[in-house]
């Protein structure tokens, strides 16, 4: 036996493909996610970057397994000496297409207790106008092997620029946008940020925990919001 397609029957097929057109669209529509960059082993990578005048030696050392990222501009004995950090984040955890709605940058201050450690570099605490660059940069470097003298290039294209610490020990500082950067790194090369003083003379400085610290809830962390 033949069916007889009716009008009303004709019209409730076009209406359920409809809705099933609708409920399709919905299903693949992107959706937010946010993810935080800090402990993972591939996560982050970090290196404090060293020059003294009178001591070329110091230009030629790697410093990346250090777990502090002092940055100054200091005198020992006479000689100027020189730090800077390099920092970087993977962007492996987010997906290949999405977009980045977000990235928030947030770094540690060193703890006054610190200063017993066998590791604490000079300064001792935060001092004078220790205004910060964050660059973006522009050429690879290896954590383990990357020394004043290899060190990579960076932009002041898109820099920010930090204030001067109002604290002398645990001056954080958290969720600074640097969207921007991040999202050319992903467009692009991720070759992560240059730290660095804003004026570079004695006498000033100011220092973050590395990933290689101790404390985990004080390590550099990348909060990153993204759609896919």
């Amino acid at each position: 036996m033949k069916k007889i397609i009716t009008p009303i029957t004709a019209v409730a097929v076009i209406l359920l493909l409809n809705a099933c057109i609708v409920s399709c669209k919905k299903s693949s529509s992107p959706s937010q996610k946010t993810i935080t960059l800090r402990n993972g082993a591939n996560d982050v990578r970090d290196s404090h970057l060293d020059y003294k005048a009178d001591a070329p030696g110091n230009a030629n050392s790697p410093g990346g397994s250090m777990d502090q990222l002092p940055v100054y501009s200091w005198t020992v004995n006479g000689a100027t000496v020189t730090g800077r950090t390099l920092l970087g984040f993977s962007l492996e955890a987010v997906p290949k297409g999405a977009e980045i709605l977000s990235a928030k940058l947030s770094m540690f201050g060193m703890p006054q207790s610190y200063t017993l450690h066998a590791q604490a570099t000079i300064p001792g605490g935060n001092a004078g106008a220790n205004n910060l660059l964050i660059q973006r940069v522009t050429s690879p470097w290896t954590e383990s092997t990357v020394t004043w003298n290899t060190q990579p290039t960076s932009t002041t294209d898109g820099q920010l620029e930090l204030p001067a610490s109002n604290l002398v020990w645990e001056y954080n500082v958290t969720d600074i946008d640097v969207t921007s950067m991040i999202k050319t790194m992903q467009a692009g090369d991720n070759n992560g940020f240059m730290i660095k003083l804003k004026t570079e003379t004695p006498y000033a400085g100011i220092t973050y925990m590395s990933r290689e610290y101790a404390d985990t809830t004080k390590r550099p962390t990348l909060t990153i919001t993204y759609k896919y």
